[in-house]
C-alpha cells in the first residue's frame, strides 16, 4: 500500500503529472494511491488519464472496495 507521503506527493501534482505518472505505476500502487486521495482529487485524475487506463483503475478500486466489505463481514 502506498504511504501517506506518497499520498500527499501526488494530491499535491499537477492532474496531468500524476495521471501519466500512476498509469505507469502497477495496478496495486496505482489503487492504493487513488483510494486515498480525496474522491474530488482522485476523480480529477482519473479525468485526464487515457480512458484505457483510467477504466484499468476504476476496476481495481472496485475490486479491492468490494473486497474490503467482505473483509469488515468477517
Amino acid at each position: 500500500a502506498a504511504g501517506k507521503e506518497l499520498v500527499d506527493i501526488y494530491a499535491k501534482m499537477e492532474l496531468e503529472a500524476a495521471a501519466l505518472q500512476l498509469e505507469q505505476l502497477d495496478t496495486g500502487t496505482a489503487t492504493s494511491v487513488i483510494r486515498q486521495l480525496s474522491p474530488r482529487g482522485a476523480s480529477a485524475i482519473l479525468n485526464v488519464m487515457e480512458a484505457k487506463q483510467a477504466a484499468r483503475l476504476a476496476r481495481a478500486i472496485a475490486n479491492a472496495t468490494l473486497k474490503d466489505k467482505k473483509d469488515e463481514k468477517l
